[in-house]
Order: C-alpha cells, then sequence, then structure tokens
C-alpha cells in the first residue's frame, strides 16, 4: 500500500514539473512560422484586359498618351501643354487663352523683326552720312582744281575751259560748270519718318488705355492683340521702304564718289603735265 502511494506520488510531481517545463516561454521560437515568407495573395478572378473595350476606348486605357498633366492650384484648374502652364476658365475660355498666347510669341517674332529693320537703318544712316561728307569734300577739291587748271589754260591764251564731261584723249570742247548729281532723295525718307513717328504716337496711346484697363475679357485681349500685329507689319513695311530709298541713295552716293574720285586724278594728271 505504501508502494502505491510513493508511485503515485512520484507520477504527480514528474506531471507538475513537465507541466511547468511546457509552459515556458522560449526566447526564440524555432517551430513556429515567424520566419516563414508571407503567401502572395490569389489573382482576381477579372482585370481590365477581361473587360469589353471598343477600339477607341482600348487605345485611351492602353495606349503611351498619357494626355496632357493637370493640376488644381487655388480653385483654378492648370493644363501643362506644348511647354506652358495654361489655365483653363469656364465656357471655352482655355481655347481663348491658347489663342492669347499664340497671338503674344507671334507679335514677339514681329518686334524683332522690326528692331533688327531699325537696327540696319541707323547702319546706312550713318553710312550715307560719311559718303555725303566724303562727297562734299571731293566737291570743293575738285572746285579748286578747276579754277587752277583754267588759270593755267587763260595764261598759255587759249580760250576752253575744262570740264569733267571731256575724257583724255578726246579734244577741248566749251562747257558749262560741272554740277554734281543731287544726293538729296529724302522726301520720301521724311514722309516715311512721319508715318512712323504717327504708328509710335499711336502704339503708345494705345498701350496707356491698356495699362489703364487690365481686367478686360479675353476677347476683346485677342482683337487688340491683332491690331497690335497688324500696326508692326504697316511699321515693318515702312521700314523696308527707308531701307530700300537709303539703299537707292546709298549707292548714287557712292557713284558720285568714285566718278569725283576719278575727275580729282586726271585733274591731277593734266595740271602736272602743264
Amino acid at each position: 500500500m505504501f508502494v502505491w502511494r510513493y508511485q503515485w506520488g512520484v507520477l504527480i510531481v514528474i506531471g507538475e514539473y513537465y507541466g511547468k517545463v511546457l509552459n515556458l516561454k522560449m526566447p526564440l521560437n524555432l517551430f513556429g512560422n515567424k520566419f516563414s515568407p508571407k503567401k502572395t495573395p490569389p489573382r482576381r478572378a477579372q482585370s481590365l484586359s477581361n473587360i469589353n473595350l471598343d477600339a477607341d476606348q482600348a487605345r485611351e486605357e492602353f495606349g503611351p498618351n498619357i494626355g496632357p498633366v493637370k493640376l488644381r492650384l487655388g480653385g483654378n484648374e492648370v493644363n501643362f501643354e506644348n511647354g506652358m502652364w495654361i489655365q483653363e476658365t469656364g465656357g471655352g475660355g482655355g481655347a481663348s487663352h491658347k489663342e492669347v498666347m499664340k497671338l503674344r510669341k507671334e507679335n514677339q517674332q514681329v518686334s524683332e523683326e522690326n528692331n533688327l529693320l531699325k537696327l540696319k537703318i541707323d547702319i546706312l544712316l550713318d553710312m550715307l552720312a560719311e559718303a555725303s561728307a566724303v562727297s562734299h569734300y571731293h566737291e570743293t577739291e575738285l572746285k579748286q582744281m578747276r579754277a587752277q587748271s583754267n588759270r593755267k589754260v587763260r595764261g598759255r591764251g587759249e580760250t576752253a575751259e575744262i570740264c569733267p564731261e571731256q575724257e583724255m584723249g578726246k579734244r577741248t570742247v566749251p562747257c558749262g560748270r560741272y554740277k554734281t548729281t543731287n544726293l538729296g532723295i529724302f522726301e520720301d525718307l521724311e514722309k516715311t519718318e512721319k508715318r512712323l513717328q504717327y504708328i509710335h504716337a499711336r502704339n503708345e496711346r494705345r498701350l496707356c488705355s491698356d495699362e489703364d484697363n487690365q481686367q478686360e475679357n479675353s476677347t476683346n485681349k485677342i482683337a487688340e492683340l491683332k491690331q497690335e500685329k497688324q500696326q508692326m507689319k504697316e511699321e515693318i513695311a515702312l521700314l523696308k521702304l527707308k531701307i530700300d530709298v537709303l539703299l537707292n541713295t546709298l549707292a548714287q552716293a557712292t557713284a558720285v564718289t568714285n566718278y569725283q574720285n576719278d575727275e580729282l586724278k586726271r585733274l591731277r594728271a593734266q595740271i602736272g603735265n602743264t
């Protein structure tokens, strides 16, 4: 009886001991699933590729064209198109804004061409002033040399005068005083200058009115830009006309200067021979 109780007591102690050991928490659960990779969720049975779309919708959904970039800033929708941020407004305002931007770009190009023509005119005016000064100096020198040559001819008892029309090797013929070609083809230039001044004054008045009315609608702005473009084109046409007149005048002044140089050489040679 005592042995039986002793055996049952030993079994109970061993059972409690193993129970406490099994209830202890291990620092690393080597037999758990903490270090195993997560399983991927199953794919959905239906995707966009299985939806029945027509050609246009499929091209829009799966094509490479992502469309314009749109943002909303301060309650205004802005699109990024052609390298510019364009603000959208109600009632087709986006198209009007695009047209305004296009007209401003064209007006900038026309303004650059206008400035280039003005620079060309300044250069031609400087060249013409220099050619006129040289021609005036040659004319004064020619008068002095003709007077000196005529005095020598009268001293030899001859009655003929030396004139620029006679050439080397030809006989001496009576002639009147030589008159140089008139360089003053400036009537057209004066008219053109007055027209340009009128256009500049009109543009200044228009700019002042634009500054006073900054809150105008897009339709009026487009009309003003078109009017500005037309005015600049008119000014460019007048500038081109002025350039043509200056080129013709400069060519004439150059021809007169060359002729005067030839006359000076001939008179110097003739005076030296006498």
